[in-house]
């Protein structure tokens, strides 16, 4: 390590979504546990979602004028407009804050940064969350001093595209609060969200685009539980619904109430460790985060991949889980609500697959990630 620790800059160039904000935001905690006087700071797009995720978690980012390159002549042409004017935003902050380093997130706030951080001769390295690599960081893949992977099929992809370029399987660097908090038990975990604290749980969570459809499907699965077309053991069900679903869901239930599932509706959980403690099965997407959460608890999952994700990273993401023997997928274009009503009723009668998917959960790295990618860091500072 070069000099004083307290002299080095660590740059984090993460927007776009949490997939890419929450392991940044990770890894800063853990590098400042081990180096307290390091200075880090974030970058990130305008967007005032991206904006607000930082300040959930306390943090003031760096803001640039950037937006996503979307499809249409108008659209893509107002992207590249900002994409230059994001370069330049960014390689004045650059050449003025001077980072040692810079961890890329992927996404595209990652392109204008590492523009400019290649113009200035500025290292990095970078993280990529999803089993397929997204377009940033497979273009920055080459010039970057460790590629940090989450899955191990990502390895794999970034090796093919670039030979004998330094990759790293980490898992997922997980963000405060989502790992089961010792000695609660799932007792404890149920009460604290008004479930009986002695029947097993459905944990249904959507992830951030497209849960309309799985919620649909779950919701005419559960139906059939509810009314004895499947025999089923007696559960309850604790549902993550997004601000987006849940005067939908409600209204659903108002019109056609439950007569046996008692459902636990909540339009936002912030203490996801206590909704990990308390379920029994899961039935979830499979973006990168949700995935490596699930797994990291070690919670027996269905995963439904959304159906259009960029490159299909999420059908990709759970078939590492899948092969692994640590979870079940189910594609939603071949899923009926009868064969998702049987495929909860197998998991929450069968212990014995259950214990062996909580098992096989357990050769993911992702409790330690984001202290192997902090400590990795501050060796090259």
């Amino acid at each position: 390590m070069k000099g004083s620790v307290g002299q080095r800059r660590i740059l984090f160039a993460a927007g776009g979504t949490g997939g890419h904000i929450f392991p940044a935001i990770a890894v800063k905690r853990s590098l400042l546990e081990m180096c307290p006087d390091a200075e880090v700071r974030f970058i990130c797009g305008s967007r005032p979602v991206e904006v607000n995720l930082y300040r959930r978690e306390g943090e003031e980012p760096v803001v640039l004028d950037v937006q996503p390159l979307r499809s249409g002549i108008f659209s893509r042409t107002i992207g590249a407009l900002k994409l230059m004017k994001g370069f330049i935003s960014a390689l004045i902050f650059l050449r003025r804050w001077r980072p040692d380093r810079i961890l890329g997130q992927g996404g595209y706030v990652t392109t204008p940064v590492l523009m400019a951080a290649r113009l200035l001769g500025i290292p990095y390295d970078l993280q990529e969350q999803n089993t397929v690599p997204g377009r940033a960081n497979l273009m920055f893949a080459h010039g970057a001093g460790t590629v940090y992977c989450s899955f191990h099929e990502a390895v794999r992809r970034f090796a093919e595209r670039n030979g004998a370029i330094k990759y790293r399987y980490t898992g997922m660097p997980l963000r405060n609060g989502v790992m089961r908090q010792d000695g609660m038990s799932a007792e404890e975990a149920r009460r604290r969200f008004g479930l009986e604290p002695h029947l097993p749980v459905l944990f249904v969570l959507g992830g951030s685009q497209g849960a309309k459809g799985l919620y649909g499907l779950v919701l005419d699965a559960l139906y059939r539980l509810d009314e004895g077309e499947v025999s089923c053991p007696v559960f309850q069900c604790l549902w993550s619904a997004g601000e987006g679903n849940i005067m939908w869901l409600n209204q659903e239930l108002v019109r056609r109430p439950m007569r046996k599932i008692h459902i636990s509706l909540h339009p936002f959980i912030k203490d996801m460790g206590a909704a990990y403690a308390a379920a029994t099965v899961a039935i979830s997407r499979s973006g990168a985060g949700s995935v490596a959460e699930l797994l990291a608890n070690g919670v027996p999952t269905l995963f439904v991949p959304l159906p259009d994700s960029a490159g299909g990273h999420q059908k990709y993401n759970a078939r590492e889980a899948v092969q692994a023997g640590a979870a079940m997928c189910m594609e939603e274009g071949e899923l009926t609500a009868e064969g998702l009503a049987g495929a909860i009723r197998d998991l929450l009668e069968s212990e014995s697959k259950r214990i062996l998917m909580e098992k096989a959960s357990r050769i993911f790295r992702h409790q330690d990630a984001a202290k192997i990618i902090a400590e990795d860091i501050l060796k090259k500072l």
